[in-house]
Formats: C-alpha cells, structure tokens, sequence
C-alpha cells in the first residue's frame, strides 16, 4: 500500500493517507493513456459536417443540351458534380464519431494517469478544500501557498460549491467532482488537488 502525505492550507504535512498500489502506484501504460483520451475526444465530436449531394442540389434537373453532336460531355444536369455548383461526391453525412472501449480498459487508463501525477510529485492530498466564501481571488492566493502553479485540475466533492464557484474563473484551473473523473483532464493539467475526502471515493471507485 502506497503512503501520501496529507497536507493544510498553510502547505504544511498533517499527516498521512494510505491508497491502494493498484490505483494510484501502477506501472505507467502510455498506449492506454493514448487509447482513451482518443476515446474521449471522438465522443465529444458533434458529427454534424454535411455536403449536399447530387440529389439534393437545387438545380433543375432539365438536360443541358442534347446528347450527341455537341462535343460536350453527357451531362445529364446541372447538378452534375463536375460543375461548379454541383452536388459533392462522397461528401461528409451527419454520422458518430465514438467507438467502442472496454470498460476495463478506461478504468485502468485512469488508474495510469492518476499514478503518473503521483509518480511526478504533482499530486497533492488535501485535509480540507472548504472555502468560507465564494472568492476566487482567495482561492488563487491558496493554490500559491501550496505551491500550485499553472493548470491545477482540483478535485472535491460536488457539494463543495464555494470551492466550484470559486474555481470557475481561473483560467488554467478546472474544479472536477469525484464521479466525473477523466484521464483527458488529468492528462491536461500540471498538477492535481485533491481533498482527502474525494481521493478516498476515487479509490473506492476503482477498486470494485
């Protein structure tokens, strides 16, 4: 079992928390990493991008001149696709983006991500994230003291909403609650906050 120091807001240890090997001390699987941040990416695209087709360009489809004599190829309309105007051939349609992946395979991407903060020392535990008002300023001069800079993803449950408030205007911070914990966040961040509380539901989370 993997030890991490507990910190306070004054950025100094009150302890420590034990955590499972299996989530926050696992080898580091790059191709697992690559495949669900992918994943989730793919998912998130709208799929909306269309082309209008042959057969639905509005042109008339009257003949544009007879068929022999002219020298001119035998274009059956003006909604023919060599002319400019004309419907696109193979153009895109509105389609899903997403594929499938294990659900084994996610946990375990996630489980890689989080060990690499662990690994890197950019994971840090928390004893409390209470905030007794909703101010980012104050929130920033935290994230200072803890020696927290560039993009923090801060972990914390939802029903912190001072500290989710709080967090909405820092520009390279994102406030994330447990159950919606994802690798493309951790991986896009420098370094991740975490109350003792969230990091014992993320634990508990994915080790069932």
């Amino acid at each position: 079992m993997a030890t991490l120091k507990v910190y306070n807001k004054e950025n100094s240890p009150v302890g420590e928390i034990t955590v499972s090997d299996d989530v926050f001390a696992t080898e580091v699987k790059s191709h697992l990493l690559h495949a669900v941040v992918r994943w989730q990416l793919a998912r998130r695209q709208a799929g909306t991008h269309k082309a209008k087709g042959r057969a639905e360009v509005a042109y008339s489809t009257k003949k544009l001149y007879r068929q022999k004599g002219t020298g001119n190829a035998r274009r059956g309309s003006r909604r023919s696709p060599i002319l400019r105007g004309g419907g696109v051939i193979f153009g895109p349609t509105p389609r899903s983006h997403s594929f499938k992946l294990n659900k084994k395979t996610r946990k375990a991407a996630l489980c890689c991500a989080l060990s690499a903060h662990v690994d890197r020392g950019t994971f840090k535990v928390m004893d409390d994230l209470q905030l007794e008002e909703i101010k980012t300023k104050k929130l920033a001069g935290t994230l200072g003291t803890l020696e927290m800079g560039g993009s923090v993803l801060i972990i914390e449950m939802g029903d912190n909403r001072n500290l989710m408030m709080s967090a909405r205007n820092l520009h390279k911070s994102k406030f994330i609650a447990p159950e919606g914990l994802n690798v493309y966040d951790l991986m896009n961040h420098e370094r991740v906050l975490i109350s003792k509380q969230a990091i014992e539901a993320v634990e508990g989370a994915l080790t069932k």
